[in-house]
């Protein structure tokens, strides 16, 4: 497990810095911390920790959301979810997408600020947009911890 949740945190650290075609997440990762404040993955997810639908191994396997047995794979990766909020020390939280909300809003820990975004996609880049620059201006506004 501990593999896959690195593989996870590498790919959203990429796209905080590095991906020119995620620009709105670029701009939603910039905002929490610049780029000079994390030399790594491990630094970034310290700070804040961002997280979508579990993506691992079983997404290549007969466990893929399109198997008739979908089920399955929905009770294995929401308890991945799980594990993963439960373990991170972080300063918040940010769930990308409603399913990973669903799943593992109850699953952060007391105290830790927890945030919702619509899963980005091609038709809604205007509406995430405007959901990270209120995300951003909320968190400005929050006493410093």
């Amino acid at each position: 497990m501990e593999k896959a949740i690195t593989r996870h945190r590498e790919i959203f650290f990429d796209w905080a810095f590095n991906e020119p075609k995620q620009a709105e997440l670029a701009e939603l990762f910039r905002g929490l911390i610049s780029a000079s404040a994390c030399v790594s993955a491990k630094d970034f997810f310290r700070r804040v920790y961002i997280t979508d639908i579990w993506k691992d191994a079983a997404n290549g396997t007969k466990l893929k959301l399109n198997n008739p047995d979908c089920r399955r794979y929905g009770r294995y990766w929401r308890s991945q979810l799980e594990n993963e909020i439960k373990s991170v020390p972080t300063e918040r939280v940010i769930f990308v997408g409603e399913p990973p909300r669903a799943a593992g809003w109850r699953h952060v820990p007391d105290g830790t600020p927890r945030h919702w975004l619509d899963f980005l996609t091609r038709w809604n880049k205007e509406v995430f947009k405007a959901q990270v620059q209120q995300l951003l201006a909320e968190i400005q506004k929050e006493p410093k911890r």
